[in-house]
Order: structure tokens, then C-alpha cells, then sequence
């Protein structure tokens, strides 16, 4: 019985340290980027390409290679919000670098246009420009 009474014990104690990181994590995410949480899809020719968005992190494909960057966004930023992931899993020469950004956020659209990683300029309109910048315009994932 004691056993058993230890082990509910060791339970409740995980259950409240792990709702209590959640929160925390929640409480992070704020603005914009609150608004941003949860799976867009990039169609890029006949594939659809997923964004999810998770607290700060965003997971993502790009070139065959599996991305993880913490995102950082900045919906004050003029003229455009800013938004910046730093590539925390991907290609090897990707890794640890930053990819600076705009977005717009309308209508179940999410716009984004980012500078190569490592660039110290922002691009300042959403153009893609070859060996510049890159722009993606995602969609909300339709729920089921």
C-alpha cells in the first residue's frame, strides 16, 4: 500500500511539474505569434509542406531536411513585423544561424519573406529574390 501511495505521489509531483512548464511556455507566447500557433500549410506544386507552430518553436521541411528553429517574433517592428528563426535542427550549415524575416497575418493567411540565414539585412517588401530572400505563403490547415 505504501508503495502504491508513493507512486501516486511521484505522479501528482511529475503531473504538477510538467503543467507548471506548460504554462510557463504559454505564458511566452504572446501577440502574434500566439496567433500563429498550430499547423499552416506551404503548397509547393503538388505537396503540401506543414509549418507547425508550438510555443516558440516551429518545425518545418525544407530541401529534404527536417527543421527545428525557435521563432521569435516582433508584431510592433515598422514598416512589416519582423519575425526571426534561429535554426536550432536542419542542415548542417544551417545550424545555429538566423534567418531574419517579415510577415503579414490576414485572413487565415500567414505571409512570410526571409533573408538567407546568416544575412544581416531584414528584407524590407515580400519579393523572393534568387540567392537573397525566400518567400512562403502559407495557409491555416483546414481542421477536420
Amino acid at each position: 500500500m505504501k508503495t502504491w501511495m508513493r507512486g501516486l505521489g511521484l505522479a501528482c509531483g511529475l503531473a504538477l511539474a510538467i503543467g507548471s512548464l506548460v504554462r510557463s511556455d504559454e505564458a511566452k507566447v504572446s501577440g502574434d505569434l500566439k496567433k500563429m500557433q498550430g499547423t499552416w500549410i506551404l503548397k509547393a506544386g503538388d505537396n503540401k509542406v506543414p509549418w507547425v507552430f508550438e510555443g516558440e518553436t516551429m518545425k518545418t521541411r525544407f530541401n529534404e531536411e527536417d527543421y527545428v528553429t525557435k521563432v521569435v517574433v516582433n508584431d510592433k517592428a515598422s514598416p512589416h513585423p519582423s519575425i526571426d528563426f534561429e535554426i536550432i535542427e536542419g542542415a548542417d550549415d544551417a545550424k545555429g544561424k538566423v534567418a531574419k524575416g517579415i510577415y503579414k497575418l490576414e485572413d487565415g493567411k500567414l505571409t512570410v519573406c526571409v533573408a538567407l540565414p546568416d544575412t544581416d539585412a531584414r528584407p524590407n517588401e515580400f519579393k523572393g529574390l534568387q540567392n537573397e530572400t525566400m518567400l512562403f505563403a502559407l495557409t491555416r490547415e483546414e481542421t477536420k
